[in-house]
């Protein structure tokens, strides 16, 4: 194959690999782990409340079913990405904050979604131009499709369950109180994705984000009605009995209790570069909103506990009025102020 047959062939393999709209329009697509994410505790507590019903202002009595609100991730339309780089180098431009006009962003993202390609052809600067133009080409006529709504996987430990509440308490240590920032890495790793790169960073590919919500979350006990807990416990007690004595503890049979929480949100803008908590790479500030989440008891997504959506529950392609007050004030936000960018 010629190397113009190659950069001709670009548009037509991205827009088969990266269709997004096609992705949401099939069968879902299978649960894979996703990144590390991190709550980040720095951000002030005494910001407005929620007004989402959250578990500990309903009554005792009143029955899970009644408050259980939402549709599992595999039910709705929209499709939430996982933190993989291919996603996030889309996303990037889709949020302008990749430059499609600058040389070594157009290459960086040809290392992260063409490597093979890529290490053919850069020693050759004439056919590097040509490939250049035609990923070029494809950004600007795919850009509107590109993903901006995202989904973050993070492990939690419930301990008992709550027989009035209806619902297993979560450990202190993993309960999300009034939080407003989220931080996530690739799930793809950083050698490969560099592509033969030599610097540390990629130049307009951050390896994570942050998610700045526009409203602090709190989650304290998962709702889980009667029968699933039952099964849960049982589960997990059929293990902790094949424990030794010595082993069997309190401690160790709460270690056994993991649920897996999935937060679903749509970006809309950046604010800037940040140094993360971990391993000091740079993360891109994002700001967000919330568009809900589902607990589940297992990684792979199979027994769900808990679902919450803040969409509208009759057409989950039309925003609640709430969060449409949301959207517009983050789109009046980001309007010439520079406050974003």
């Amino acid at each position: 194959m010629s190397y113009k047959q190659v950069f001709i062939a670009i548009p037509v393999i991205a827009a088969v690999l990266f269709s997004y709209a096609a992705l949401a329009a099939n069968a879902p697509p299978p649960r894979p782990k996703s990144g590390p994410v991190i709550a980040d505790f720095s951000e002030p507590k005494d910001e407005g409340g929620s007004d989402a019903v959250q578990l500990e202002d309903l009554p005792p009595d009143r029955p899970v079913a009644e408050f259980v609100e939402g549709t599992p991730q595999s039910s709705r339309k929209y499709f939430y990405e996982k933190p993989t780089m291919k996603a996030l180098s889309h996303l990037y431009f889709a949020i302008n904050y990749a430059d499609v006009d600058n040389d070594l962003h157009i290459d960086n993202y040809l290392r992260i979604n063409e490597c093979k390609l890529f290490k053919r052809f850069i020693s050759s600067e004439f056919e590097m131009k040509e490939i250049r133009e035609a990923t070029r080409k494809f950004i600007n006529s795919n850009r509107s499709q590109f993903p901006t709504r995202f989904e973050l996987t993070q492990e939690i430990k419930l301990l008992d369950y709550d027989m009035e509440r209806r619902a297993f308490k979560i450990d202190p240590q993993y309960q999300i109180q009034a939080i407003k920032r989220f931080e996530l890495f690739t799930t793809d790793g950083f050698k490969v994705v560099r592509c033969g790169a030599q610097t540390r960073d990629l130049d307009g590919f951050p390896f994570g984000v942050i998610l700045e919500v526009s409203r602090p979350f709190t989650f304290t006990y998962v709702p889980v009605d009667v029968n699933t807990a039952l099964a849960y416990i049982d589960e997990k007690n059929k293990i902790y009995q094949k424990f030794s004595e010595r082993q069997k503890n309190r401690a160790n049979m709460y270690e056994l209790r993991k649920a897996y929480i999935t937060i679903y949100a749509k970006v809309f803008a950046f604010r800037k570069l940040v140094p993360s908590a971990q391993a000091g790479f740079q993360l891109l500030q994002t700001l967000a909103v919330m568009e809900g989440f589902d607990v589940y008891a297992d990684p792979g997504g199979k027994t769900l506990f808990y679902s919450k959506s803040f969409l509208d529950a009759s057409n989950p392609k039309e925003v609640s009025e709430k969060l449409l007050l949301e959207y517009n004030e983050l789109k009046e936000k980001i309007k010439g102020s520079g406050m974003l960018h």
